[in-house]
């Protein structure tokens, strides 16, 4: 058995079953062949497979994989990795490395040592040398994804341990000796810290609850609403209670909506192809004012006018933007209408953009914000 396909099948074996990426020069080494039981995704930038595996991991509470090619491949997918770190999310990230007897770093085309690379955005940072590594090592760090507060870890596989043959009974021990990955149970809080944490509640004039992601690792979404409505507190999302495309692959029946304003969208719209490719029904709102709105209320904290230079750019049609990739669109001209496209985009079981120009009041927002 050639190591891709035990690698791939071990992978499968310990509870890995979603892969998200872009093969590059390793194609000739590695073939994620649905039969060895990793199902994978192809993404338009490493940088959204790098996401995609976070909110997956967040989402569902286990590691998913995230694949790229050696150099930029794997500099690109850092930032979705380093995400995953940031908001607790498992996930395994395993670009290639070229052939060993290559290596010289920051010499060889493409060769950066990957390793130390990640080592300072990843719970653990490894590179496998041989098939007993699956044992002796990837298991530990996906247990290490695990325990505590979740996160990453990186296998760096180089092109030539993929198309390494292993003995079929070597491969055979190794898959019968890896084992399915499970989430370590939390201890429960002691009665004294709840009757403490009650009092203090009972005595708040304005209670306001603040969620991360937490909630949702623990599918306490439905108790959090419970508890705020017998509070008649309000609920604020810290920016790890974010999702996004791989919401919709983990959880197809639901109903999926990104909010996204324009600056932000733009530099992933790529990716509108691989909604489209997948029928992922996600419905896509872009709020446009041709410009980083969050940049422009920051200058604004500091000085009258903002330098326009510095968070505006031209206009773009989003709607011919997602048409183009195969996906959907309309303009909303009237807020009112809103509901109504909502409801109509879900129904159509499609992915679906929907774009809406806004414009600022920089000024009220700095009393309110």
């Amino acid at each position: 058995m050639r190591f891709d396909e035990l690698f791939l099948k071990a992978m499968s074996n310990m509870g890995i079953k979603k892969c998200f990426g872009i093969i590059g020069g390793e194609a000739e080494a590695i073939s994620f062949d649905k039969s060895f039981g990793v199902a994978f995704y192809l993404t338009r930038h490493e940088f959204a497979a790098g996401i995609m595996a976070d909110v997956a991991g967040r989402l569902t509470g286990m590691p998913h994989m995230c694949w790229a090619t050696f150099g930029p491949g794997l500099t690109n997918m850092a930032t979705g990795v380093c995400s995953a770190m940031l908001d607790r999310s498992p996930m395994v990230a395993c670009p290639a490395q070229i052939p060993r007897s290559q290596i010289r770093f920051n010499l060889t085309h493409q060769c950066i040592d990957n390793v130390a690379l990640m080592s300072g955005i990843t719970k653990s940072s490894l590179q496998l040398e041989n098939a007993h590594a699956l044992v002796s090592q990837v298991q530990t760090a996906l247990l290490r994804a695990l325990e505590g507060l979740p996160g990453p870890v990186y296998l760096s596989i180089p092109l030539d341990l993929l198309k390494t043959e292993v003995p079929d009974h070597a491969a055979m021990d190794i898959l019968q000796t890896v084992k399915p990955l499970a989430q370590t149970k939390k201890a429960k809080p002691a009665r004294a810290d709840i009757i403490r944490a009650t009092q203090y509640i009972a005595d708040t004039k304005h209670p306001m609850i603040v969620i991360g992601n937490q909630v949702i690792r623990d599918n306490a979404q439905a108790s959090v609403c419970r508890f705020a409505q017998q509070l008649n507190a309000p609920i604020i999302c810290s920016l790890a209670a974010k999702g996004a495309m791989a919401a919709q692959i983990c959880h197809s029946e639901a109903r999926v909506i990104a909010f996204c304003g324009d600056g932000g969208f733009h530099s992933t719209s790529q990716d509108l192809e691989t909604l489209a490719r997948y029928s992922l029904p996600v419905v896509v709102v872009v709020l446009s004012d041709s410009a980083f709105g969050l940049i422009k209320y920051y200058q604004h904290l500091d000085r009258s006018e903002a330098e326009s230079n510095l968070t505006e750019f031209g206009p773009v049609d989003f709607t011919l933007l997602a048409k183009a990739n195969g996906v959907s669109a309309i303009k909303v001209l009237d807020i009112t209408e809103l509901q109504d496209t909502l409801e109509k985009a879900f129904q159509t079981h499609q992915p679906h953009l929907i774009e809406i120009s806004v414009k600022y009041d920089y000024d009220l927002l700095q009393h309110i914000a």
